[in-house]
């Protein structure tokens, strides 16, 4: 038996809406949460995939269960987990723990009379290299540059150390690596790790698609056996191995086709950040002589920051953490949330990920949950190895609830029928505000967690997990949203 529901006893908390947003608050003691029994609801086929569910009230007492202590692939619903550690961990947004801005430097060299210009990464997911970017952008630092009179350098050196080297996550497939939603881990990134290009049908049929990137190519795209073809038939594919510097197109594109716009995920997007800047430079009149390189990789531990060493002569501003945060929760990034994940670890003085991991399983303990409750391989759900009982996850749920900075991550979760992951879903419930959580989505996996209010006013935490479903992932989306409706109405 679970800690919550040997605890009966202990006091009870009634939970009230303040601006919109959940807030824990001691109060008379309201009426015992209605509890439903398993054979009260039907559960949904998954055509050979199982169920996870645990349903609480905020003050822990259990509502509805299937499989809760078993553990599952949470998913994305894993960057709940994350998140709440930023908070715990980070602190406000004004506490200076959220990433800095990304900076550079002049620096002299043996080798040549122009000196090189160090591009420092401060961990900042944010930095854009995009034609409409209004703040935060690279373009910036390029006109600093200009503007400082300096017309020759001898080349770019990408400073990415506040991370180890760039790096996937334990536990991610070859497959999404291509994929932008799955580029390696780097303190030092623009446009949020990816590479960004247009592919466009050849001018006739027979011939091939010709892709144009949008700054530099990363590596080179053989489109040899793609082709232009005169029906309505669409199937192109990327082949590509991790760190390989040719990538092959097959299938076939329309003639007719509209431009299709491509994200490659990168295996080092330092050095990527790095040609970009190349290429801004140069674009402004700037002769850069030497290659784009890496000059300093760091393995030790974080040492405390040393004001005799060499300052920054450009400095751009840090991302701003409501952005970050809702790029994580709303629109589920990974790389947003891998980078949060090392900026959690450089509060115990580490460059990795594995600190991270270990204070964010401190964390799920600290809510309630048993280590035998969960493995974490990363902070974004994307690993295959993640695995997380329904339990431990309405335990984190409920923990939060009662933290002083509940509110802000709170408001910042997706809100049912209005926008985020959620947008198309609950959307009744949306409406009044009685329903906010975080969605997630892996092959044979659906997952979804988060909070919602009854019509009498009582506050729940869940967690929904359908896993080894062979069924499509729409499919499994609508058979979550079946069962937590049914329950959602029986408690109404």
């Amino acid at each position: 038996m679970h800690d919550r529901v040997s605890s009966l006893t202990t006091l009870v908390r009634s939970i009230a809406l303040a601006a919109g947003l959940l807030a824990a608050s001691v109060a008379a003691v309201p009426a015992a949460a209605q509890q439903i029994a398993i054979d009260e609801i039907e559960l949904p086929d998954l055509e050979g995939g199982r169920w996870g569910v645990s349903v609480v009230s905020l003050d822990g007492t259990e509502v509805f269960s299937v499989a809760d202590d078993q553990r599952f692939a949470p998913a994305s619903t894993l960057k709940l987990v994350t998140s709440a550690a930023a908070f715990r961990l980070l602190g406000d947004f004004d506490s200076g723990r959220w990433p800095g801005g990304t900076s550079a430097r002049l620096e002299a060299t043996a080798d040549s009379v122009h000196p090189n210009i160090v591009l420092i990464g401060a961990g900042d997911p944010t930095l854009s290299a995009s034609s409409r970017c209004y703040s935060n952008c690279l373009q910036a630092l390029a006109d600093a540059v200009v503007e400082s009179g300096v017309t020759q350098l001898n080349a770019v050196d990408v400073d990415d150390s506040l991370f180890q080297p760039p790096h996937w996550p334990s536990g991610w497939t070859h497959e999404d690596f291509r994929f932008g939603y799955a580029t390696s881990i780097s303190a030092l990134s623009v446009d949020g790790g990816v590479a960004r290009a247009r592919l466009t049908p050849g001018s006739r049929r027979g011939l091939p698609p010709e892709v144009t990137w949008n700054w530099v190519p990363f590596f080179q795209i053989n489109t040899d056996e793609a082709e232009t073809v005169s029906t309505r038939q669409f199937s192109v594919d990327l082949i590509r191995r991790p760190g390989a510097e040719e990538a092959y197109l097959l299938g076939r594109l329309p003639l007719a086709s509209p431009p299709v716009h491509l994200q490659f995920g990168l295996d080092d997007p330092s050095l990527y950040a790095g040609e970009v800047l190349k290429a801004m430079l140069e674009e402004r009149g700037v002769t850069v002589h030497g290659p784009v390189f890496r000059g300093r990789t760091v393995h030790e531990p974080v040492a405390d920051s040393d004001p005799t060493g060499p300052l920054p002569d450009f400095v751009l501003p840090g991302s701003d953490p409501v952005l970050l945060i809702e790029e994580v929760l709303h629109e589920s990034n990974n790389f947003y949330t891998e980078v949060l994940l090392h900026h959690i670890s450089l509060t115990a003085r580490d460059r990795s990920q594995d600190a991270g991991l270990e204070l964010m399983g401190d964390m799920l303990v600290d809510a309630g949950a048993s280590r035998s409750e969960f493995s974490l391989a990363d902070g974004s759900g994307l690993s295959v190895y993640n695995r997380l009982t329904p339990s431990a996850m309405t335990d984190l749920l409920v923990w939060a609830s009662r933290q002083s900075w509940f509110d802000t991550w709170y408001g910042h979760l997706s809100r049912a029928g209005v926008d985020g992951t959620l947008r198309y879903r609950f959307t009744e419930l949306g409406r009044d505000d009685r329903f906010r959580a975080k969605t997630g989505s892996l092959t044979g996996t659906g997952s979804l967690a988060g909070y919602f209010e009854a019509r009498d006013g009582t506050r729940y935490a869940f967690a929904v997990f359908a896993n080894d479903s062979s069924l499509r992932s729409s499919a499994t989306r609508r058979r979550i949203d079946e069962l937590l409706q049914d329950v959602i109405d029986r408690l109404d």
